[in-house]
């Protein structure tokens, strides 16, 4: 039951705390430098004199935590399994969780040196997170890759774009389950040819009437818990493969950040309704159209319950970079999971033009040789006659 393995976790905060503690220390017992967690693999790495350990092996059957969606984060463990500090940038807003042994001189957003700490508070731990697969010279590669596919992006700008320093960064997500229940109603169309004294055809639509009901269990519908995220850049780098999620060790945050989620999971609740109502009125009007062979749907009302919701909080992992071209610099995002490259291009309006010039020649081409065609069966006739 969920609210037994919530309270359970409540129940043994303090003891994962004293082990987790005991455990995680990111410090190289060969040279005291800080260690890093070595993307794709269950290893922390000292940068400094090479020496490896490797992070205790988590369980297969480890799934990540849902918590009743009645109980609120403010309610939620806070325990990082290690002390950690949050900073605040005062150019762009954003707050980010570092480890204490990291020194925090740049936001990761936009790169500005204007940070300091912050208060700290007792900031929801994960249920689970998505490790990092990739590291940030695949990243980098696979930046270049999709540069070069970008057909408006200008030729210089795909031969100088050159990413700064690759920042390692834990998007805060919520992600929630719940089971559907939505009766609908609408009208489906069916069409017919039709033949007037003339012997004209015409297409005629038939509209019915129709309701029924449609069920659905939405599993892991993910909302992004950061206002700092552009909305389109982050859903860009999606689906992250949320089922290969892992217990939330502090060793995968070593030489990496997270950021401290501002949306809360409330208020990301309702913008998950929105993409489930939307996904529903989808696949509503899919299923009128296959029950009745439709060829047209209108007028489809959909009223949708929603029960046994449940919630999860994971860090999901994405390298985050940018470049400059002329004065202005374009930022870009890779899933730091799967290598899907989402960001924003300088557009060479001299392609631009040049297409739609190239468009319109053809359409007009097309139209010419209709309309010369058309004459010459007209001439064609005359000459018969």
């Amino acid at each position: 039951m969920v609210g037994e393995n919530y309270t359970g976790q409540h129940e043994t905060t303090d003891a994962l705390r004293t082990e987790t503690e005991r455990a995680t220390d990111k410090k190289c017992p060969k040279c005291a430098g800080v260690m890093a967690f070595m993307p794709g693999s269950q290893i922390l790495l000292c940068p400094y004199c090479g020496h490896k350990e490797e992070i205790a092996a988590v369980s297969q059957s480890f799934t990540a935590q849902e918590l009743d969606f009645n109980l609120a984060e403010d309610d939620a463990p806070t325990d990082w399994g290690t002390e950690t500090k949050t900073v605040h940038c005062q150019s762009c807003g954003a707050d980010t969780i570092y480890d204490t042994n990291q020194i925090s001189g740049e936001c990761p957003y936009c790169g500005s040196n204007q940070v300091m700490p912050v208060a700290q508070q007792n900031t929801m731990s994960p249920g689970g997170i998505v490790p990092f697969k990739l590291d940030a010279g695949r990243a980098a590669q696979l930046f270049k890759s999709w540069i070069e596919k970008k057909f408006f992006c200008p030729k210089l700008a795909k031969e100088s774009a050159k990413p700064k320093a690759f920042k390692g960064l834990y998007v805060p997500f919520w992600t929630f389950d719940t089971n559907t229940h939505s009766n609908y109603s609408g009208e489906y169309g069916l069409d017919r040819k039709t033949e007037d004294k003339d012997g004209n055809t015409r297409i005629e639509t038939d509209w019915f009437n129709t309701r029924g009901a449609y069920h659905h269990k939405i599993d892991d519908m993910l909302i992004c818990a950061s206002q700092k995220q552009d909305g389109g850049m982050i859903a860009g780098l999606e689906p992250f493969q949320t089922l290969e999620a892992q217990e939330y060790r502090p060793e995968y945050m070593a030489g990496f950040m997270a950021e401290r989620y501002t949306v809360k999971m409330k208020n990301a609740w309702e913008k998950a309704k929105q993409k489930i109502a939307s996904l529903i009125h989808e696949e509503v009007d899919t299923k009128i159209r296959d029950e009745n062979k439709a060829d047209h749907t209108r007028n489809i009302q959909i009223q949708t319950e929603y029960a046994d919701i449940t919630y999860k909080y994971l860090l999901l992992p994405v390298w985050i970079s940018s470049f400059r071209y002329g004065d202005k610099i374009y930022n870009f995002m890779v899933n730091g999971q799967t290598g899907k490259v989402s960001g924003n291009i300088p557009i060479s309006w001299i392609k631009v033009l040049l297409v739609t010039v190239a468009v319109i020649a053809v359409i007009a081409l097309i139209f010419w040789l209709t309309r010369h065609n058309a004459g010459a069966a007209d001439l064609g006739i005359s000459v018969l006659i």
